[in-house]
């Protein structure tokens, strides 16, 4: 964990400056150095490092004075002082600086690690979660779907780029709405059922039509289910266009079917890999006057006539 931080080291005394940085050189990833609190308050601007360990009495600005400075500019980046100090109205003081540790001059190895470990394992999380974050992030707008976070209720926490996209809202337009606001109203009975379940652990898939903001709806096969912290998460498929190829299939049979009924024809096809026959009603009206189950078991019967 120490290998991943970088440390700066102030300090006016030039043997106990080394002596430290040798010290931390063995424990910590980067190790800067500064010989007094100016000095360290520029390096801190210029390096931005994870922790800071300071002495107290430096020339030009002490330890204290830099230490209120560098927590102006990053109030979660952890102070060690290391002092001789030890009355109370040097404690107060170094308490309003915001210092976060106190090491005892002169230092220990054990004493120092510790101090160290204490103030990397909050940093190291903190990390961890921004990478995480950045995951998700990446996650969720890299999606080809739509992804929409909810709480218990229904209301939007959050929705990625692509799910804007396809209902033509804003994020921040969304984020106003509940599921029951995109969803029809003869639809609410069974949102609700599938919310409950959903609740209850089990993931739901379903084809509903959600409002769209040019005032239609859009086609959306919706999946959703339940996260470890309660939050529901939906998955959205535009399928627009395959319910219109679905329908202009249907059409298109619809036509063919009156088509051969006007013609009087038909057809017949055989898929060789089941041995599945399927024909045509008008094919049936013209050539079979028994029940196709019938010709099914005959042709079997007859070694496929």
């Amino acid at each position: 964990m120490l290998r991943s931080m970088s440390v700066l080291c102030i300090e006016d005394d030039e043997d106990v400056r080394n002596e430290m940085v040798e010290a931390l050189a063995r424990k910590m990833g980067k190790v800067y150095s500064a010989t007094d609190g100016e000095e360290g308050l520029s390096a801190f601007q210029r390096i931005m490092p994870d922790i800071v360990i300071s002495d107290i009495q430096m020339p030009r600005m002490d330890g204290l004075e830099m230490a209120t400075a560098i927590k102006r500019l990053s109030p979660d980046t952890p102070i060690i002082i290391a002092t001789a100090f030890s009355d109370s109205h040097f404690l107060l003081k170094a308490i309003a600086a915001g210092i976060d540790k106190f090491l005892p001059k002169p230092v220990e190895k054990a004493a120092l690690r510790e101090a160290l470990l204490q103030c990397a394992r909050p940093l190291c999380m903190a990390k961890q979660l921004r990478a995480s974050e950045a995951r998700y992030r990446t996650m969720m707008e890299q999606a080809s779907d739509g992804i929409f976070l909810s709480d218990r209720e229904g209301r939007y926490l959050e929705v990625n780029a692509r799910g804007c996209e396809m209902l033509g809202f804003s994020r921040e337009e969304i984020l106003q709405f509940n599921i029951r606001d995109l969803v029809r109203p003869e639809r609410h009975t069974a949102l609700a059922q599938g919310m409950a379940e959903a609740l209850a652990g089990k993931a739901q898939l379903c084809e509903s039509k959600l409002r769209h903001k040019n005032g239609g709806h859009i086609d959306c096969e919706v999946s959703f289910g339940r996260l470890s912290d309660g939050t529901i998460m939906a998955t959205l498929r535009d399928i627009s266009a395959r319910k219109k190829m679905e329908a202009s299939l249907h059409k298109s049979q619809a036509s063919l079917t009156r088509a051969q009924r006007v013609a009087h024809v038909g057809n017949w096809e055989i898929d060789v890999e089941s041995d599945n026959l399927s024909w045509s009603d008008e094919t049936y009206r013209i050539a079979f006057i028994r029940r196709p189950t019938q010709f099914c078991q005959n042709r079997h019967a007859h070694g496929g006539g």
